[in-house]
């Protein structure tokens, strides 16, 4: 089972913080926040709905378990435009095994401007 979990600063889901105007916002990410029977190679993706800063890979996080549970090795890499996020595993997912993909609420977009979780991220497993 795989659930998504966004982070905020503070709270667990935030709006736009820091600059003025909206920030860019989380879409989708797959395999969607409760899925079950994901394949033990499973590649995570994070979708944007803009252009997100350099260096914001180590915001998401793959724990084996809840969000206090130990962290899975992975590789993550931005699209060429930076608004899709796909993460690979350093090694097969354990099976009937429970993983929370955590997007962290440090992410800033490409304006500096913090990632917009409200809109989307309840959906898909924040609070």
């Amino acid at each position: 089972m795989l659930a998504a979990a966004c982070g905020g600063e503070g709270d667990m889901v935030t709006g736009p913080g820091g600059m003025s105007g909206a920030g860019t916002s989380l879409l989708a990410v797959s395999p969607s926040g409760g899925a079950t029977g994901v394949s033990v190679n499973a590649t995570m993706v994070v979708r944007f709905s803009g252009a997100m800063a350099s260096g914001m890979e180590p915001f998401v996080d793959l724990h084996q378990g809840g969000l206090d549970a130990p962290v899975v090795a992975m590789a993550c890499a931005f699209s060429t435009d930076r608004t899709t996020l796909t993460c690979s595993p350093q090694a097969p997912l354990m099976q009937r095994t429970a993983y929370t993909l955590h997007v962290g609420g440090g992410m800033r977009d490409a304006s500096g401007r913090s990632l917009d979780m409200g809109q989307y991220g309840a959906a898909m497993g924040g609070q």
